[in-house]
């Protein structure tokens, strides 16, 4: 099949499923002659998908109340591993982003931690998770996650014995 720059071959793919397919390109002249060709293609219409795990509507999130950091997981579908993901801690009052860093999907799954040092400089108010998701298709999905509050209240006090007591032996 002879190659020209000004040949263009157009389709309407979009209600076809996605899958392998092979499209057949033939080419007529007023002579009868006849040439074909065969593309393999690949057709990828889905957009990508994350669901974060452990994070409810209602969630509070206390990070003086722990040692551990925050961890962040979720479950990603249609990316492939290795893809990087920016990942974005969003105030809701505002809609501002206040924390953000990039993550790799691995074994179809993400998951990073936010330490307490970071999540302590924030206002004590509701966040929400949020990702832009573009597959090597260039199919593209926006993934939140459920809304939750961030408290900020440290721990005060101190440990003091409930009651002192002696031992003695009866013999």
């Amino acid at each position: 099949f002879p190659s020209h720059d000004n040949v263009r071959v157009s389709a309407d793919l979009s209600s076809l499923p996605d899958g392998r397919y092979t499209l057949r390109l033939e080419a007529f002249d007023r002579a009868g002659n006849r040439s074909f060709i065969d593309v393999a293609i690949t057709l990828d219409q889905t957009p990508p998908a994350m669901r974060f795990l452990d994070l409810s509507d209602g969630l509070v999130i206390a990070p003086f109340q722990t040692d551990a950091p925050w961890k962040v997981s979720a479950n990603v579908v249609g990316l492939a591993e290795g893809t990087p993901i920016q990942l974005s801690l969003v105030r809701i009052s505002d809609n501002s982003v206040v924390l953000s860093r990039e993550v790799s999907v691995l074994g179809q799954s993400i998951s990073t931690n936010f330490d307490s040092n970071a999540l302590s400089a924030l206002q004590a108010t509701s966040y929400r998770l949020g990702a832009q998701l573009i597959d090597a298709a260039g199919n593209r999905a926006v993934a939140e996650s459920a809304p939750f509050r961030l408290d900020l209240t440290k721990l005060e006090g101190s440990l003091e014995p409930l009651a002192t007591t002696s031992l003695s032996w009866l013999s």
